[in-house]
């Protein structure tokens, strides 16, 4: 089918055409096993080729490659704003996605729209599918999986667009994560590292910071936040092999005039770290790409520092970036930045949704401490009887006891889990499940035994914490998003249309008293379809820094 065909279309039909051709073609790929994952960044390059994008013409693109474990899509959302506040034409390949794929890629701040996403990753398809597996060099299956294929279609994107830069977030890792295709990045960016995707990176924060600084090159900046001396290590080692340029970002405040707070638009305490490694990303390409446009220099420290950070969290002499004065585009640009699904509140009739996406001990531990804050103001300025709700899904993990005692304080009177799709047995259009092949996908029962993991072991933290007198919260599992949904606000009359849609509405419903507070946190899927009933405007009309 060519493009003058899709023109009988409507815009969400040729979407709709494009997600079940690309979730049908991506099944193709077979199972992504672990010896076969480090092939993963040559087989990208390889379908890069069969769709034109040969290595002269990715190299002419300015990449900023960002890689950590937690605040690795903010730090991408920062300096995405940075520079299109400087004028800049930027394109984003972040993950995951909470409402639709389109997310995933954003150019100038927002997401193309339906048509024109559809008709680029149609246009991708067919040349693929064309190409079959043609050349000398052979990849690890004919069609690539679907991670493989969005890297693919991000670069034809940016091209296309003529983007001034491209931001990349990877997936999974670095070393051997499918975005590692670039030769020459403007500069890297690695977040704070914590324990995730253990069975990919290792049991340790040493083996996780290896993979990581995989992105690492020759002559390049690879920029950093403080990071426990084991792993810091690390990335010395690491940078030293590559050739890179290892610096620290030094604290946002001692790049504020006075030292005075910086204000950023996200929530929670720990965006302050993630913006101080993305005005050092965005200052790099700016002095590279465009030398004359700001004067960075801070006339007080024109030497670079060397570290005087506390040896119990650093190594001495690994240098700090420069500290600057922020010219006033940064500062306007992180006032004004938006992430959703990250510290977002979306508010309902007599409730509302404190949604945050968290999946590590560190990620969770901030995720409790900015609901305890938000929530404990409002319910002050309600007054009256308020209720609190935990809903919570995930994939169980090693970690997560210490993830949910993160939580635990929290006085929860009903505490809910699910499997993370929206209506029962469905995955949402978003989960990179519908892209696998069903032999290799999660059953419903594997998702109903994950779901009840996750209950006894919040139940055994509860039992050690609560002393025996102590009225401990509801606690109880549902097939899915909505249902649980509807067991918490099935007591209002005024529900939204999607809701009633997904789950019907029963007798059996939570006492909310005059007003529900609830902790929407966990996988992205969760968070998705919550916002998606509630609020789908905040993310479908998003546009970063409006």
């Amino acid at each position: 089918m060519d493009a003058q065909t899709w023109n009988i279309f409507s815009d969400e039909q040729v979407y709709e055409l494009w997600q079940k051709k690309a979730e049908s073609y991506c099944q193709g790929a077979g199972p992504f096993e672990d010896k076969l994952r480090g092939r993963a960044p040559q087989d990208v390059l390889i379908f890069l080729e069969r769709v034109g994008i040969g290595r002269d013409v990715l190299d002419g693109l300015s990449i900023i490659h960002v890689t950590g474990t937690k605040g690795k899509g903010s730090t991408c959302a920062f300096v995405e704003n940075i520079l299109e506040t400087c004028g800049y034409k930027t394109g984003l390949l972040s993950s995951p996605s909470l409402i639709e794929i389109r997310e995933r890629i954003r150019i100038g701040g927002t997401y193309l729209p339906r048509r024109k996403f559809a008709e680029y990753g149609l246009t991708i398809l067919q040349k693929l599918e064309d190409a079959g597996n043609s050349g000398d060099e052979q990849t690890t299956y004919r069609q690539p999986n679907f991670i493989q294929y969005l890297t693919v279609l991000s670069m034809h994107i940016f091209l296309k667009e003529k983007v001034d830069v491209g931001i990349v977030e990877v997936f999974i890792g670095g070393e051997t994560d499918c975005t590692n295709i670039f030769k020459t990045p403007s500069c890297v960016g690695i977040t704070t590292l914590d324990l995730d995707h253990r069975d990919k990176l290792g049991d340790s924060l040493e083996s996780i910071a290896w993979h990581k600084s995989g992105l690492a090159r020759k002559d390049r900046p690879l920029f950093t936040v403080s990071q426990e001396s084991g792993p810091l290590k690390v990335m010395v080692e690491r940078a030293s092999e590559f050739g890179a340029i290892l610096k620290i970002c030094p604290p946002l405040v001692e790049l504020s005039v006075g030292g005075s707070p910086i204000e950023l638009g996200p929530e929670g305490g720990h965006q302050a770290i993630n913006a101080s490694l993305a005005v050092q990303l965005a200052r790099h390409w700016i002095e590279e790409r465009d030398p004359n446009r700001f004067t960075f220099d801070d006339p007080a420290t024109k030497q670079e520092a060397t570290n005087t950070v506390d040896i119990n969290i650093t190594i001495d002499n690994v240098p700090l970036a420069r500290t600057f004065n922020l010219p006033d585009e940064f500062i306007q640009a992180l006032k004004r930045c938006d992430f959703p699904g990250r510290c977002q509140i979306v508010r309902g009739n007599h409730v509302t949704f404190y949604c945050d996406v968290a999946h590590t001990v560190k990620s969770m531990h901030s995720c409790g401490k900015w609901f305890m804050s938000k929530a404990g103001i409002e319910r002050e300025e309600l007054g009256g009887h308020v209720k609190r709700v935990l809903m919570y899904s995930m994939v169980p993990k090693f970690t997560m006891p210490d993830i949910l005692s993160q939580i635990a304080d929290v006085d929860f009177d009903a505490i809910l889990f699910s499997p993370g799709w929206t209506t029962f047995g469905e995955h949402d259009e978003t989960h990179p499940a519908r892209f696998k092949n069903k032999n290799h996908r999660r059953q419903p029962q594997q998702e109903y035994r994950n779901t009840h993991v996750l209950r006894t072991t919040f139940e055994d933290i509860l039992d050690k914490r609560y002393p025996a007198d102590k009225k401990k919260p509801i606690i109880k599992e549902f097939p899915s998003v909505s249902t649980a949904l509807q067991w918490v606000v099935g007591g209002d009359d005024d529900l939204p249309e999607l809701l009633m849609s997904m789950a019907p509405k029963s007798d059996d419903h939570f006492d909310g008293g005059s007003h529900i507070q609830v902790l929407v946190t966990g996988c992205v899927p969760i968070v998705g379809g919550i916002i998606k009933i509630f609020d789908p405007s905040s993310v479908l009309e998003y546009k970063n820094g409006v």
